[in-house]
């Protein structure tokens, strides 16, 4: 039997918020903030600003050029200033935090993940995934999910108390990697911790692997299996004084963790499974979850991408 890594993988030092021009990237400041404050780390800030498309957008920017003025002016002030309210509303000092304050044009997935590579970041965090005028912020934050190699923490709504961690759990690397950072995050918050497996039955019995059809014996002795060793990993596994549970259930994948989901303050899970859900670029069960979750999710890798969007 394989034994869980147990060594803390989670313990981040540099944060990087990514923020656009939609109210919601707000409730990023305050989760990063929150997040600082639970681990001492630093705190710098990103926000990118797409080059200008149309005629009316290229012409404002040679106005701004011919009369000597940074065009991005305006969107470095409107930046700093909701950084600084922030920083006040969280009853914290913002002096100095202006050099930590990025507005940079260019891909906004792009330049978050440069960003995010020169200042080291051990941890990204985003707004909620939805479409927000013209530019669909969900293709951004998908395209960081799959090409970072930190973890990713998306924070769909007001941040709130974390005292319970849903990390669903498949025996694959990343949802190793992925208990362990759950682990670490639930020492800081005081939280506990609810490990879910969920199997899926129709997938595996449908698999052309298997001829197509597997019989109910079959598949009863497999979910045997998999319980004894999704039990055996939970036993395995140095929770470190961490208040705990498991739970193994069968059923939709997605709609399980969900629905798990809501009695949970924060789910932490792998970017990739080991199932035939996993695709080649983001896990579909975790885009999935990302998609539906009120609640905070962070994913975790473990394989290592190169920050270079190909």
């Amino acid at each position: 039997m394989q034994k869980l890594a147990s060594e803390p993988i989670f313990q981040p030092r540099r944060l990087l918020a990514a923020l656009d021009e939609a109210s919601l990237a707000d409730d990023a400041i305050a989760a990063v903030l929150t997040l600082a404050d639970k681990f001492e780390a630093g705190v710098e800030f990103v926000h990118a600003v797409r080059p200008p498309g149309p005629a009316l957008q290229v012409f404002e920017v040679v106005k701004a050029v011919a009369r000597g003025r940074d065009p991005l002016e305006p969107v470095i002030a409107r930046t700093l200033e909701r950084v600084r309210a922030a920083f006040a509303h969280a009853g914290r000092s913002g002096s100095g935090i202006d050099e930590h304050v990025h507005v940079v044009q260019g891909h906004p997935a792009q330049v978050i993940l440069e960003r995010a590579r020169a200042s080291e970041a051990d941890l990204i965090v985003m707004g909620a995934l939805r479409r927000r005028t013209f530019i669909d912020f969900g293709s951004t934050a998908r395209a960081v999910l799959t090409h970072a190699r930190c973890p990713v923490w998306i924070q769909p709504g007001p941040v709130a108390p974390i005292r319970n961690i849903l990390v669903p759990y498949d025996h694959s690397s990343d949802s190793a990697h992925a208990l362990t950072a759950a682990r670490e995050l639930a020492r800081k918050f005081g939280a506990s911790i609810l490990a879910l497996h969920c199997f899926e039955s129709l997938p595996l019995a449908s698999s052309p692997a298997w001829g197509g059809y597997l019989g109910p014996d079959t598949l009863d002795e497999f979910a045997r299996a998999c319980t004894d060793e999704f039990t055996n990993a939970m036993r395995a596994f140095d929770w470190q004084g961490v208040p705990h549970e498991h739970r193994f259930t069968e059923g939709s994948v997605v709609e399980t963790i969900l629905e798990f989901a809501e009695k949970a303050d924060l789910v932490v899970m792998g970017s990739h499974g080991r199932t035939r859900l996993a695709s080649a670029l983001l896990g579909s069960v975790a885009y999935g979850v990302l998609k539906g979750s009120t609640r905070p999710v962070m994913i975790v890798r473990d394989a290592v991408s190169a920050y270079k969007l190909t």
